[in-house]
């Protein structure tokens, strides 16, 4: 019995390190590489990166007390591969000297396109005095409820494109807004520019589909949105729902291209907004504030949404000096 024991529990520990070997070798091939027939595992593997890493070290280190050199020898190899993706998330790099104006408070909120509590979002909202809102997962019924309380007057610029199940998007600010046209995106997107009394930047607020649902909309949206990013010759916020964490290759490119993770930023890379309200803990951070060159993240901050299977995320950002 202890023999099966022991062989069951080595199985275990073998299988651990293999998947973060697959989740670490994967993104060295970027996200375009994936097949939907094995795109859909990897996905979720890449999100477990850090997780899996964490798992390896330590079975590196039982191993090496256990006396199996190999299993200690592999699992330290893999530990130091996802330290190579992970490391560079935790080294804080400021973009400026300072900030040349007031800055902004933006939120974002995924609502769940079943939740029925969208009068305490409200009211939550209503007390965290917030600038701009973003809101994803915006259906009909939400914005009927959302247009009948006092949250409006407070928003009076507003761009709402609600849609079925998990499509709809809108922008509810204090400050005038200009819209532009939006992304191809699969789902609802919104690019608006955001003028404040002393400066202004574009907002694109988005959500991609999940690659469980729809690999392919999931794999053409983050290009769509990388090749806005880059195309945008003014300051910009991508904010929403990415369905990616920062251990997804697009969103890695996004970063590479000069744009900051909000809460990588402030020393938060291993915060985690999904899943809520289920048995198993948040442990990936799906909500994003990607913010580029000319900006200045001042604040972040995930909050609870009643009623959602998401926290939601507030970030400050103002011109970077």
């Amino acid at each position: 019995m202890n023999r099966l024991a022991s062989g069951v529990v080595r199985g275990a520990a073998v299988g651990v390190v293999g998947a973060c070997a697959a989740a670490v070798l994967s993104q060295h091939f970027g996200h375009r590489a994936y097949r939907r027939t094995i795109g859909m595992p990897i996905a979720a593997l890449q999100t477990l990166t850090p997780h899996l890493g964490g798992a390896s070290a330590l079975i590196a280190a039982v191993a090496m007390i256990r006396r199996r050199p190999t299993l200690a020898a592999g699992s330290a190899a893999v530990f130091v591969g996802a330290s190579t993706l992970t490391t560079p998330l935790l080294i804080r790099r400021s973009p400026g000297t300072g900030v040349l104006g007031d800055g902004l408070t933006i939120a974002t909120v995924n609502l769940l396109y079943t939740n029925v509590w969208t009068e305490a979002i409200a009211d939550d909202l209503l007390a965290r005095d917030i600038d701009v809102i973003t809101f994803t997962e915006y259906t009909a019924a939400h914005q009927r409820v959302l247009l009948t309380h006092d949250l409006v007057s407070r928003y009076p610029h507003r761009v709402d494109r609600p849609g079925p199940r998990a499509l709809g998007v809108a922008v509810w600010s204090r400050v005038r807004l200009e819209q532009c046209t939006p992304a191809a995106t699969v789902n609802h997107s919104i690019d608006v520019r955001i003028c404040a009394p002393d400066h202004t930047f574009r907002l694109l607020a988005l959500h991609t589909p999940t690659p469980f649902d729809d690999l392919g909309g999931w794999s053409k949206d983050l290009d769509v949105i990388r090749a806005a990013g880059a195309a945008c010759p003014e300051p910009m916020v991508m904010i929403g729902d990415f369905n990616a964490t920062c251990w997804h290759p697009a969103i890695r490119s996004i970063l590479a291209d000069g744009y900051r993770d909000a809460l990588v930023a402030a020393g938060r890379p291993f915060a985690a907004s999904w899943p809520v309200g289920s048995v198993v803990p948040p442990f990936a951070q799906l909500d994003h504030a990607l913010v580029g060159p000319g900006l200045m993240v001042t604040g972040e901050s995930n909050v609870p949404t009643p009623g959602s299977d998401h926290r939601g995320l507030i970030v400050s950002v103002a011109p970077a000096r």
